[in-house]
């Protein structure tokens, strides 16, 4: 990241075979290169896992969703025969 909205790709010559891996809250760590590489597979992993999650909870939802209004109209047409019925 360059500024806030600006991004850049560079491809800069890595002699160490050391990387740091900025973690969040003011903290970096290095790492060897087959380290890093692991940890970045793992959290991949991890953010996919919770995403299929998120959109199975999400399916869950809408499918719950969708049965509350049906019973809603149900239960309103069924009132609505009540009185119907009642006013004859």
């Amino acid at each position: 990241m360059v500024s806030d909205n600006i991004w850049a790709k560079a491809k800069i010559p890595n002699d160490s075979g050391r990387v740091g891996l900025w973690l969040g809250a003011n903290v970096m760590v290095e790492y060897t290169y087959q380290e890093a590489i692991v940890l970045l597979n793992k959290n991949l992993k991890n953010a996919e896992d919770k995403l299929k999650e998120a959109d199975d909870d999400i399916d869950f939802l809408k499918d719950n969703l969708t049965t509350t209004e049906v019973n809603m109209a149900r239960v309103y047409n069924q009132g609505v025969a009540n009185k119907a019925k009642a006013a004859k």
